[in-house]
Protein backbone atom coordinates (compact mmCIF):
# COMPACT_ATOMS: atom_id res chain seq x y z
CA UNK A 1 0.00 0.00 0.00
CA UNK A 2 1.09 3.65 -0.60
CA UNK A 3 2.56 5.40 2.36
CA UNK A 4 0.56 8.32 2.28
CA UNK A 5 -2.73 6.43 1.72
CA UNK A 6 -1.67 4.48 5.01
CA UNK A 7 -2.14 7.29 6.55
CA UNK A 8 -5.99 6.95 7.09
CA UNK A 9 -4.99 3.92 9.07
CA UNK A 10 -3.00 5.73 11.89
CA UNK A 11 -5.64 8.53 11.80
CA UNK A 12 -8.32 5.43 12.62
CA UNK A 13 -5.92 4.50 15.41
CA UNK A 14 -5.72 8.16 16.93
CA UNK A 15 -9.40 8.92 16.87
CA UNK A 16 -9.75 8.72 20.57
CA UNK A 17 -6.95 11.50 20.69
CA UNK A 18 -8.08 13.52 17.84
CA UNK A 19 -11.98 13.38 19.54
CA UNK A 20 -10.41 14.60 23.22
CA UNK A 21 -8.79 17.46 21.63
CA UNK A 22 -9.77 20.76 23.10
CA UNK A 23 -8.07 22.68 20.13
CA UNK A 24 -9.11 21.22 16.99
CA UNK A 25 -11.13 23.29 14.81
CA UNK A 26 -14.85 22.66 13.95
CA UNK A 27 -15.42 24.39 10.70
CA UNK A 28 -11.66 25.36 9.63
CA UNK A 29 -9.68 23.03 7.90
CA UNK A 30 -7.08 21.40 9.28
CA UNK A 31 -5.06 17.90 8.96
CA UNK A 32 -6.21 14.90 11.42
CA UNK A 33 -2.48 14.25 11.76
CA UNK A 34 0.65 15.95 10.98
CA UNK A 35 1.64 19.21 9.42
CA UNK A 36 -0.84 21.72 7.22
CA UNK A 37 1.14 24.60 5.49
CA UNK A 38 -0.24 26.35 2.02
CA UNK A 39 -3.34 26.37 0.02
CA UNK A 40 -2.67 25.02 -3.18
CA UNK A 41 -4.60 24.46 -6.06
CA UNK A 42 -7.98 26.47 -5.11
CA UNK A 43 -10.50 25.93 -8.19
CA UNK A 44 -14.13 25.22 -8.60
CA UNK A 45 -14.22 21.85 -10.97
CA UNK A 46 -17.71 20.53 -12.21
CA UNK A 47 -19.53 22.65 -9.82
CA UNK A 48 -17.30 22.00 -6.55
CA UNK A 49 -14.81 23.29 -4.83
CA UNK A 50 -11.33 22.31 -4.36
CA UNK A 51 -8.50 22.81 -1.83
CA UNK A 52 -5.76 21.02 -1.94
CA UNK A 53 -2.79 22.05 0.54
CA UNK A 54 1.07 20.77 1.51
CA UNK A 55 0.56 18.04 3.86
CA UNK A 56 3.24 15.85 5.50
CA UNK A 57 0.70 13.33 7.25
CA UNK A 58 3.61 11.57 8.94
CA UNK A 59 5.21 14.41 11.71
CA UNK A 60 4.93 17.97 12.58
CA UNK A 61 7.68 19.33 10.59
CA UNK A 62 8.46 20.20 6.78
CA UNK A 63 10.11 16.95 6.06
CA UNK A 64 7.56 15.38 3.56
CA UNK A 65 5.11 16.92 1.75
CA UNK A 66 2.19 15.76 -0.74
CA UNK A 67 -1.05 17.75 -1.94
CA UNK A 68 -4.07 17.29 0.47
CA UNK A 69 -7.28 17.60 -0.69
CA UNK A 70 -10.48 18.61 0.74
CA UNK A 71 -13.51 18.62 -1.29
CA UNK A 72 -16.60 21.19 -0.61
CA UNK A 73 -20.02 21.68 -2.52
CA UNK A 74 -21.11 24.91 -0.76
CA UNK A 75 -17.62 26.24 1.08
CA UNK A 76 -18.81 25.06 4.74
CA UNK A 77 -19.37 21.47 4.63
CA UNK A 78 -15.65 19.93 3.70
CA UNK A 79 -14.95 16.56 2.81
CA UNK A 80 -10.91 14.72 3.05
CA UNK A 81 -10.21 12.12 -0.23
CA UNK A 82 -6.99 11.13 -0.75
CA UNK A 83 -3.66 12.72 -1.27
CA UNK A 84 -4.11 14.38 -4.95
CA UNK A 85 -0.22 13.72 -5.91
CA UNK A 86 2.72 12.44 -3.74
CA UNK A 87 6.17 12.42 -3.82
CA UNK A 88 6.99 9.03 -5.80
CA UNK A 89 8.36 10.15 -8.95
CA UNK A 90 12.27 10.84 -9.12
CA UNK A 91 11.79 14.64 -9.80
CA UNK A 92 9.80 15.30 -6.74
CA UNK A 93 10.96 12.84 -4.34
CA UNK A 94 11.69 15.09 -1.07
CA UNK A 95 8.45 16.90 -2.03
CA UNK A 96 5.33 18.22 -4.65
CA UNK A 97 5.62 21.61 -3.22
CA UNK A 98 3.24 24.34 -3.87
CA UNK A 99 1.17 25.42 -7.05
CA UNK A 100 -1.97 26.14 -8.46
CA UNK A 101 -5.00 24.34 -10.73
CA UNK A 102 -6.90 25.02 -14.12
CA UNK A 103 -9.05 23.55 -16.21
CA UNK A 104 -8.32 22.24 -19.34
CA UNK A 105 -10.36 20.37 -22.04
CA UNK A 106 -12.49 19.40 -19.12
CA UNK A 107 -9.64 18.32 -17.09
CA UNK A 108 -8.39 19.46 -13.87
CA UNK A 109 -4.48 19.99 -13.89
CA UNK A 110 -2.27 20.65 -10.92
CA UNK A 111 0.71 22.70 -11.72
CA UNK A 112 3.34 22.37 -9.29
CA UNK A 113 7.62 22.50 -8.03
CA UNK A 114 9.14 19.15 -7.61
CA UNK A 115 11.45 19.19 -4.96
CA UNK A 116 14.93 16.92 -5.37
CA UNK A 117 17.49 17.04 -2.39
CA UNK A 118 21.11 15.79 -4.27
CA UNK A 119 24.89 16.08 -2.97
CA UNK A 120 26.32 15.47 0.28
CA UNK A 121 24.24 15.46 2.71
CA UNK A 122 21.29 16.59 0.31
CA UNK A 123 22.67 20.11 0.83
CA UNK A 124 21.86 20.96 -2.99
CA UNK A 125 18.37 21.16 -4.42
CA UNK A 126 16.92 20.88 -8.32
CA UNK A 127 13.32 23.06 -8.24
CA UNK A 128 11.36 21.79 -11.52
CA UNK A 129 7.78 22.78 -12.39
CA UNK A 130 5.46 20.17 -13.44
CA UNK A 131 2.22 19.09 -14.13
CA UNK A 132 -0.59 15.97 -13.31
CA UNK A 133 -3.88 15.96 -14.26
CA UNK A 134 -7.37 13.90 -13.65
CA UNK A 135 -10.32 13.62 -15.26
CA UNK A 136 -12.61 13.21 -11.89
CA UNK A 137 -10.88 15.71 -10.09
CA UNK A 138 -9.64 12.76 -7.40
CA UNK A 139 -7.64 10.27 -8.93
CA UNK A 140 -4.59 12.22 -10.52
CA UNK A 141 -2.01 11.01 -13.30
CA UNK A 142 1.79 12.88 -13.93
CA UNK A 143 2.62 14.14 -16.49
CA UNK A 144 6.20 15.31 -15.33
CA UNK A 145 8.48 18.39 -15.48
CA UNK A 146 7.41 21.17 -18.21
CA UNK A 147 10.25 23.81 -16.91
CA UNK A 148 13.14 22.33 -16.23
CA UNK A 149 14.81 24.64 -13.16
CA UNK A 150 15.07 27.74 -12.60
CA UNK A 151 16.56 30.52 -15.20
CA UNK A 152 20.19 32.01 -15.62
CA UNK A 153 21.03 34.39 -12.58
CA UNK A 154 18.58 32.49 -10.19
CA UNK A 155 18.96 30.26 -7.43
CA UNK A 156 17.35 27.14 -6.97
CA UNK A 157 14.58 28.69 -4.82
CA UNK A 158 12.11 28.46 -7.80
CA UNK A 159 8.61 27.74 -6.99
CA UNK A 160 4.99 27.69 -6.20
CA UNK A 161 3.99 28.33 -10.04
CA UNK A 162 0.35 30.17 -9.97
CA UNK A 163 -1.16 29.84 -13.60
CA UNK A 164 -4.11 31.72 -15.89
CA UNK A 165 -5.48 31.47 -19.44
CA UNK A 166 -4.69 34.94 -20.90
CA UNK A 167 -6.09 35.08 -24.15
CA UNK A 168 -4.86 32.32 -26.82
CA UNK A 169 -2.03 31.83 -24.17
CA UNK A 170 -1.49 30.53 -20.43
CA UNK A 171 0.75 33.27 -18.32
CA UNK A 172 2.33 31.97 -14.65
CA UNK A 173 4.26 33.74 -12.22
CA UNK A 174 6.93 31.60 -10.05
CA UNK A 175 8.41 32.65 -6.69
CA UNK A 176 12.01 33.66 -7.23
CA UNK A 177 15.54 34.34 -5.50
CA UNK A 178 18.53 36.02 -7.20
CA UNK A 179 22.21 34.64 -7.37
CA UNK A 180 22.11 37.70 -5.23
CA UNK A 181 19.43 37.07 -3.11
CA UNK A 182 16.92 39.45 -4.06
CA UNK A 183 13.61 38.12 -4.17
CA UNK A 184 11.50 38.55 -6.86
CA UNK A 185 8.34 37.10 -9.40
CA UNK A 186 8.67 35.66 -12.46
CA UNK A 187 6.54 35.49 -15.86
CA UNK A 188 6.22 33.18 -18.03
CA UNK A 189 4.17 32.24 -20.81
CA UNK A 190 3.60 28.71 -23.10
CA UNK A 191 1.12 28.27 -25.93
CA UNK A 192 1.05 24.52 -25.11
CA UNK A 193 1.17 24.15 -21.29
CA UNK A 194 4.58 21.99 -22.38
CA UNK A 195 7.19 24.59 -23.55
CA UNK A 196 7.38 27.84 -21.00
CA UNK A 197 9.22 31.14 -22.37
CA UNK A 198 10.51 33.06 -19.41
CA UNK A 199 9.35 37.06 -20.14
CA UNK A 200 11.25 37.98 -17.18
CA UNK A 201 11.17 39.73 -13.56
CA UNK A 202 7.99 41.45 -13.32
CA UNK A 203 8.49 43.45 -9.74
CA UNK A 204 10.45 42.29 -6.16
CA UNK A 205 13.79 43.01 -4.14
CA UNK A 206 15.40 45.48 -6.69
CA UNK A 207 13.14 46.35 -8.51
CA UNK A 208 10.98 49.77 -8.87
CA UNK A 209 9.24 50.66 -6.35
CA UNK A 210 11.48 48.09 -4.07
CA UNK A 211 14.88 48.47 -3.12
CA UNK A 212 16.03 45.84 -0.74
CA UNK A 213 12.75 44.25 0.10
CA UNK A 214 13.40 40.27 0.83
CA UNK A 215 15.53 37.39 -0.33
CA UNK A 216 13.10 35.07 -1.18
CA UNK A 217 9.08 36.04 -2.38
CA UNK A 218 6.98 33.05 -2.38
CA UNK A 219 3.45 32.03 -3.30
CA UNK A 220 2.55 34.96 -5.78
CA UNK A 221 -1.08 35.19 -7.78
CA UNK A 222 -1.61 37.30 -10.06
CA UNK A 223 -5.33 38.41 -10.96
CA UNK A 224 -7.55 40.79 -12.17
CA UNK A 225 -10.02 42.36 -9.86
CA UNK A 226 -12.49 44.95 -11.46
CA UNK A 227 -9.79 47.27 -13.74
CA UNK A 228 -7.20 46.29 -11.64
CA UNK A 229 -4.58 43.57 -11.88
CA UNK A 230 -4.04 42.37 -7.97
CA UNK A 231 -0.64 40.66 -6.89
CA UNK A 232 -0.23 38.42 -3.84
CA UNK A 233 2.97 37.66 -2.65
CA UNK A 234 5.00 36.53 0.47
CA UNK A 235 8.38 38.07 0.86
CA UNK A 236 11.05 36.54 3.44
CA UNK A 237 13.41 38.56 4.81
CA UNK A 238 11.95 42.00 5.92
CA UNK A 239 12.74 44.08 8.47
CA UNK A 240 9.79 45.57 10.68
CA UNK A 241 8.97 49.31 10.06
CA UNK A 242 7.01 50.95 12.90
CA UNK A 243 3.24 48.82 13.11
CA UNK A 244 4.07 46.79 10.25
CA UNK A 245 5.82 43.60 8.87
CA UNK A 246 6.26 42.20 12.88
CA UNK A 247 5.69 38.22 11.81
CA UNK A 248 8.28 36.13 10.60
CA UNK A 249 7.28 36.37 6.84
CA UNK A 250 4.94 38.32 5.72
CA UNK A 251 1.96 38.10 3.35
CA UNK A 252 0.68 40.94 1.49
CA UNK A 253 -0.57 42.49 -2.07
CA UNK A 254 0.32 45.11 -4.99
CA UNK A 255 -2.41 46.75 -6.52
CA UNK A 256 -1.16 47.84 -10.40
CA UNK A 257 -1.35 47.11 -13.84
CA UNK A 258 0.32 44.15 -15.95
CA UNK A 259 2.32 44.32 -19.47
CA UNK A 260 3.74 41.95 -21.56
CA UNK A 261 6.02 43.50 -23.70
CA UNK A 262 7.89 44.25 -21.31
CA UNK A 263 7.04 42.22 -19.16
CA UNK A 264 6.62 44.20 -16.11
CA UNK A 265 3.99 44.71 -12.98
CA UNK A 266 3.71 48.85 -12.09
CA UNK A 267 2.85 49.30 -8.43
CA UNK A 268 3.78 51.62 -6.35
CA UNK A 269 3.70 49.84 -2.82
CA UNK A 270 3.35 46.07 -0.91
CA UNK A 271 0.16 46.45 1.87
CA UNK A 272 0.24 43.75 4.47
CA UNK A 273 -3.02 41.33 3.78
CA UNK A 274 -3.69 40.26 7.52
CA UNK A 275 -2.38 42.06 10.43
CA UNK A 276 -2.62 39.35 13.42
CA UNK A 277 0.12 36.64 13.94
CA UNK A 278 -0.62 33.94 11.69
CA UNK A 279 -1.78 34.57 8.26
CA UNK A 280 0.49 32.84 5.38
CA UNK A 281 1.08 32.00 1.53
CA UNK A 282 -2.63 33.47 0.23
CA UNK A 283 -3.75 31.85 -3.26
CA UNK A 284 -7.33 32.66 -4.37
CA UNK A 285 -9.78 31.45 -7.09
CA UNK A 286 -12.56 33.17 -9.58
CA UNK A 287 -15.69 30.93 -8.60
CA UNK A 288 -18.34 30.12 -11.17
CA UNK A 289 -20.79 33.60 -9.94
CA UNK A 290 -17.73 36.04 -10.42
CA UNK A 291 -16.14 35.76 -6.98
CA UNK A 292 -12.98 36.44 -6.14
CA UNK A 293 -12.10 34.05 -3.32
CA UNK A 294 -8.87 33.93 -0.70
CA UNK A 295 -8.06 31.42 1.80
CA UNK A 296 -4.20 31.19 3.14
CA UNK A 297 -2.64 29.21 6.01
CA UNK A 298 -3.13 29.98 9.48
CA UNK A 299 0.41 29.24 10.34
CA UNK A 300 3.74 30.55 9.57
CA UNK A 301 7.03 28.91 8.97
CA UNK A 302 9.45 27.81 11.63
CA UNK A 303 6.58 28.25 13.86
CA UNK A 304 6.29 25.32 14.89
CA UNK A 305 5.56 24.80 18.83
CA UNK A 306 2.29 24.73 19.45
CA UNK A 307 0.46 22.94 22.12
CA UNK A 308 -1.80 20.52 19.10
CA UNK A 309 1.71 18.84 18.24
CA UNK A 310 0.79 17.12 21.64
CA UNK A 311 -2.39 15.53 19.51
CA UNK A 312 -0.27 15.01 16.71
CA UNK A 313 -1.25 17.79 14.44
CA UNK A 314 0.07 21.61 13.06
CA UNK A 315 -1.77 24.47 11.42
CA UNK A 316 -5.30 25.02 9.72
CA UNK A 317 -6.22 27.54 6.89
CA UNK A 318 -8.48 30.80 6.96
CA UNK A 319 -11.89 30.85 5.89
CA UNK A 320 -12.97 31.20 2.87
CA UNK A 321 -12.89 35.42 2.42
CA UNK A 322 -14.39 37.57 -0.68
CA UNK A 323 -12.46 40.16 -2.18
CA UNK A 324 -12.96 43.43 -3.47
CA UNK A 325 -11.62 46.77 -3.84
CA UNK A 326 -12.62 50.21 -2.67
CA UNK A 327 -10.58 53.51 -2.60
CA UNK A 328 -7.48 51.84 -3.48
CA UNK A 329 -7.56 49.07 -0.86
CA UNK A 330 -8.13 45.62 -1.04
CA UNK A 331 -11.23 44.62 1.46
CA UNK A 332 -11.76 41.13 2.72
CA UNK A 333 -14.68 39.60 3.65
CA UNK A 334 -16.25 36.12 5.27
CA UNK A 335 -17.97 34.63 2.12
CA UNK A 336 -21.92 34.34 2.64
CA UNK A 337 -21.83 31.03 2.69
CA UNK A 338 -21.17 30.52 5.83
CA UNK A 339 -24.25 32.16 7.65
CA UNK A 340 -25.42 28.22 7.28
CA UNK A 341 -22.75 27.44 10.36
CA UNK A 342 -25.65 29.31 12.22
CA UNK A 343 -27.52 27.94 14.90
CA UNK A 344 -28.94 29.96 17.92
CA UNK A 345 -29.21 33.74 17.48
CA UNK A 346 -28.85 36.44 20.20
CA UNK A 347 -29.50 39.64 19.61
CA UNK A 348 -29.16 43.03 21.69
CA UNK A 349 -29.74 46.88 20.55
CA UNK A 350 -28.99 49.81 21.88
CA UNK A 351 -26.70 49.19 24.96
CA UNK A 352 -25.13 51.42 27.19
CA UNK A 353 -22.48 50.76 29.56
CA UNK A 354 -19.46 51.88 31.22
CA UNK A 355 -16.53 49.72 33.22
CA UNK A 356 -17.21 46.16 32.03
CA UNK A 357 -20.08 44.67 30.27
CA UNK A 358 -21.02 40.59 29.78
CA UNK A 359 -24.08 40.21 27.65
CA UNK A 360 -25.86 37.13 28.76
CA UNK A 361 -25.79 34.07 26.57
CA UNK A 362 -22.69 35.90 24.65
CA UNK A 363 -19.91 33.21 25.58
CA UNK A 364 -18.61 30.31 23.88
CA UNK A 365 -15.86 28.84 22.22
CA UNK A 366 -17.13 28.58 18.54
CA UNK A 367 -19.51 31.43 17.61
CA UNK A 368 -19.74 34.51 15.17
CA UNK A 369 -19.74 37.66 17.16
CA UNK A 370 -20.81 40.99 14.97
CA UNK A 371 -20.91 44.18 16.69
CA UNK A 372 -21.32 47.73 15.62
CA UNK A 373 -20.61 50.87 17.66
CA UNK A 374 -21.51 54.90 16.46
CA UNK A 375 -19.73 58.03 17.47
CA UNK A 376 -16.75 56.15 19.67
CA UNK A 377 -14.37 59.31 21.39
CA UNK A 378 -12.99 56.81 24.62
CA UNK A 379 -11.10 53.77 23.76
CA UNK A 380 -13.15 50.46 23.77
CA UNK A 381 -11.73 47.26 24.88
CA UNK A 382 -12.83 43.31 24.12
CA UNK A 383 -11.81 40.53 25.99
CA UNK A 384 -12.21 36.90 24.07
CA UNK A 385 -12.20 33.69 25.20
CA UNK A 386 -11.98 35.29 28.89
CA UNK A 387 -12.02 33.52 31.86
CA UNK A 388 -13.08 36.43 33.76
CA UNK A 389 -9.86 36.96 35.21
CA UNK A 390 -6.27 36.70 34.08
CA UNK A 391 -7.08 34.80 30.57
CA UNK A 392 -8.12 36.79 27.90
CA UNK A 393 -6.94 37.48 24.16
CA UNK A 394 -7.40 41.75 23.82
CA UNK A 395 -8.58 43.29 21.04
CA UNK A 396 -8.19 47.48 21.76
CA UNK A 397 -9.73 50.56 19.72
CA UNK A 398 -8.53 53.86 20.53
CA UNK A 399 -10.64 56.27 18.49
CA UNK A 400 -8.27 59.37 18.72
CA UNK A 401 -5.40 57.97 16.75
CA UNK A 402 -7.92 55.38 14.86
CA UNK A 403 -5.36 52.55 16.13
CA UNK A 404 -6.46 48.73 16.69
CA UNK A 405 -4.20 46.59 18.72
CA UNK A 406 -4.93 42.97 19.33
CA UNK A 407 -2.69 41.43 22.47
CA UNK A 408 -2.46 37.92 23.04
CA UNK A 409 -0.21 38.26 26.07
CA UNK A 410 -2.89 36.47 28.03
CA UNK A 411 -4.44 34.25 25.57
CA UNK A 412 -2.83 31.22 27.27
CA UNK A 413 -0.45 28.60 25.92
CA UNK A 414 1.67 29.13 23.19
CA UNK A 415 3.12 32.44 21.53
CA UNK A 416 2.11 36.10 23.24
CA UNK A 417 2.62 39.34 21.52
CA UNK A 418 0.87 42.58 20.11
CA UNK A 419 0.09 43.18 16.79
CA UNK A 420 -1.65 47.03 15.36
CA UNK A 421 -2.72 48.41 12.65
CA UNK A 422 -4.32 52.06 11.80
CA UNK A 423 -7.54 52.54 10.28
CA UNK A 424 -8.99 55.08 7.77
CA UNK A 425 -11.25 57.79 9.58
CA UNK A 426 -14.83 56.61 10.51
CA UNK A 427 -17.31 57.71 12.92
CA UNK A 428 -17.90 54.21 13.77
CA UNK A 429 -16.66 50.58 14.36
CA UNK A 430 -17.84 47.32 13.11
CA UNK A 431 -16.59 44.21 14.07
CA UNK A 432 -17.46 40.78 12.83
CA UNK A 433 -15.06 37.80 15.16
CA UNK A 434 -15.21 34.08 13.97
CA UNK A 435 -14.04 31.91 16.83
CA UNK A 436 -13.50 28.43 16.19
CA UNK A 437 -11.84 26.76 19.46
CA UNK A 438 -7.81 27.61 18.97
CA UNK A 439 -8.60 30.20 16.28
CA UNK A 440 -9.88 33.89 16.06
CA UNK A 441 -10.29 35.95 12.55
CA UNK A 442 -11.35 39.15 13.11
CA UNK A 443 -12.67 41.38 10.68
CA UNK A 444 -13.01 45.10 11.11
CA UNK A 445 -14.74 47.56 9.08
CA UNK A 446 -16.26 45.41 6.61
CA UNK A 447 -12.63 43.72 5.50
CA UNK A 448 -11.11 46.89 5.55
CA UNK A 449 -8.71 45.13 8.41
CA UNK A 450 -8.24 41.71 9.10
CA UNK A 451 -6.30 39.98 12.27
CA UNK A 452 -6.06 35.81 11.87
CA UNK A 453 -4.77 34.68 15.26
CA UNK A 454 -4.35 31.29 17.10
CA UNK A 455 -4.97 30.84 20.56
CA UNK A 456 -5.13 28.40 23.13
CA UNK A 457 -7.29 29.43 26.82
CA UNK A 458 -8.57 26.66 28.69
CA UNK A 459 -11.93 25.23 27.69
CA UNK A 460 -13.30 26.96 30.08
CA UNK A 461 -12.46 30.10 29.09
CA UNK A 462 -15.46 31.53 27.18
CA UNK A 463 -16.37 34.70 28.48
CA UNK A 464 -17.15 38.02 25.85
CA UNK A 465 -16.31 41.26 28.02
CA UNK A 466 -16.74 44.67 26.82
CA UNK A 467 -14.99 47.31 28.67
CA UNK A 468 -14.89 50.98 28.25
CA UNK A 469 -13.45 53.63 31.04
CA UNK A 470 -16.14 56.43 30.19
CA UNK A 471 -19.79 55.67 28.87
CA UNK A 472 -20.07 53.89 25.66
CA UNK A 473 -22.94 53.30 23.16
CA UNK A 474 -22.97 49.91 21.26
CA UNK A 475 -25.55 50.31 18.44
CA UNK A 476 -26.33 45.94 18.00
CA UNK A 477 -24.63 42.90 18.94
CA UNK A 478 -25.47 39.62 17.00
CA UNK A 479 -24.33 36.90 18.90
CA UNK A 480 -24.32 33.32 16.89
CA UNK A 481 -23.71 30.07 17.75
CA UNK A 482 -22.28 28.03 15.56
CA UNK A 483 -22.58 24.22 14.26
CA UNK A 484 -19.45 21.85 15.57
CA UNK A 485 -20.58 18.79 14.46
CA UNK A 486 -20.04 16.78 10.34
CA UNK A 487 -18.75 20.40 9.05
CA UNK A 488 -15.16 18.60 8.34
CA UNK A 489 -15.26 15.24 7.41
Amino acid sequence: MNKWLANTQLVLAKQQVINNDPFRPSYHIAPKLGLLNDPNGLIQFNGQYHVFYQWNPFACDHSQKCWGHYISDDLVHWCEVAPAITPDASYDANGCYSGSAFVHHDELYLFYTGNLKYGVDQQQRASRQCLAKSKNGIDFEKIGIVIDGEPEGYTAHFRDPKIWREGDQWLAVIGAQTEKLHGQVLLYRSENLTEWHCLGPITGSGIYPFNDFGYMWECPDLFRLGEQWVMLASPQGIEPQGMKYHNIYQSGYLLGQLSLEPAQFDTQHFEELDRGFEFYAPQTFLDNQGRRIMLAWMGLPEENVQPTVEYGWLHQMTLPRELSIRDGKLYQTPVAELVALRQSHIHYQSVDFSGGLMLEGVKGRCYELRAEFGDLTSPLSLKLRSNGADQYTLLHFDPENLMITLDRDHAGAGLGGIRQCKLAPSNSLELVIFADNSSLEIFINQGEAVFSTRIFPEMTSTAICFESATPCHINTVDYFELKTDGIIR
